[in-house]
């Protein structure tokens, strides 16, 4: 990865973005759109739209910088978060609070005015859980910490939901578990690439503390529960055979991908674990973007 020039002066716009980290955001919107079209039955309403896109990112880009806040000093100790603002020195601490609580006001009191009011507050549910839950509890103590902490990454979908239905469907909560399970198979691959950082944080994420035979299993393991609940969820809410067709396709080879990432682990053969991060990413906007198509078609 290449880092940044620390001479290199950045503009208060670039200090922002890398104090909210927007990557992770844009994976959120991912499953939240095709659940409004889900829920509408068709393309949503493009107030409820607007409102989802835009307070879910405020949301989100809350959550990020609150969490860049409590690991400052984490940070400066792995490579690839050395460069984050509050590291460097850029951006004072007191401006960075002041823009996490902006955004996680506006995004809640946003999505309440535009939606309703379950919307909302799953929306401070999910902020809190992920500044509470995850980030303070859960994942200096524990090496499952992205598995429960992984939670806050499933509440786009049930926001989206939410803010059509004025409640969350039992469609909406198979989603929930299925993003829930497909968490920890995309996540532990990338903390097995990035072990070293890790551990000289002292963070006890499952690569630190098992061993590289071990994630891989209990990547499969995830991996197969995220197909299995992909495949139920056509079951249950009764969707069309392109929605089923796409997410069967697109399992299978997350499953060989994963089945090979731990036969090669444990017979000593070398295989890099950012495969199954990279495709995890891809399988999961296959499963989205398949719902949205099969409904709108």
């Amino acid at each position: 990865m290449k880092y940044l020039n620390l001479g290199e002066k950045r503009s208060f716009l670039r200090l922002v973005l890398a104090l909210v980290k927007p990557r992770i955001i844009e994976l959120l919107l991912v499953t939240a759109v095709p659940v409004l079209v889900l829920a509408s039955n068709g393309w949503p309403n493009w107030q409820v739209l607007a409102s989802v896109v835009v307070f879910g990112t405020l949301a989100a880009a809350g959550a990020n910088a609150w969490n860049s806040i409590i690991e400052r000093e984490i940070d400066a100790l792995m490579n690839r978060t050395k460069m984050r603002p509050l590291v460097t020195g850029e951006m004072k601490l007191n401006h960075s609070i002041s823009i996490a609580i902006a955004l996680t006001a506006i995004s809640i009191m946003g999505m309440y005015v535009t939606t309703n009011f379950a919307a909302a507050a799953l929306t401070a549910a999910a902020i809190g859980f992920y500044v509470l839950g995850y980030t303070i509890l859960l994942k200096p103590r524990t090496n499952q910490n992205i598995v429960w902490g992984g939670i806050a990454g499933c509440f786009p979908v049930v926001i989206a939901d939410a803010a059509v239905r004025g409640e969350v469907s039992l469609g909406g909560w198979v989603l929930f578990l299925l993003v829930f399970f497909w968490t920890p198979a995309h996540y532990w691959p990338l903390a097995a690439h990035l072990k070293e950082d890790y551990s000289l944080a002292q963070i006890p994420m499952l690569p630190v503390d098992k061993s590289e035979k071990t994630v891989a299993a209990w990547t499969l393991a995830y991996t197969v529960l995220t197909i299995i609940t992909s495949v139920a969820f056509f079951f249950i809410v009764e969707m069309g055979y392109i929605y089923l067709t796409a997410t069967v396709i697109a399992g299978i080879v997350f499953l060989i991908l994963s089945i090979k990432y731990y036969i090669n682990i444990a017979s000593d053969k070398p295989m890099s674990s950012m495969v199954i991060f990279h495709f995890s990413i891809s399988y999961l906007a296959i499963v989205f973007v398949a719902i949205a198509i099969d409904v709108l078609l």
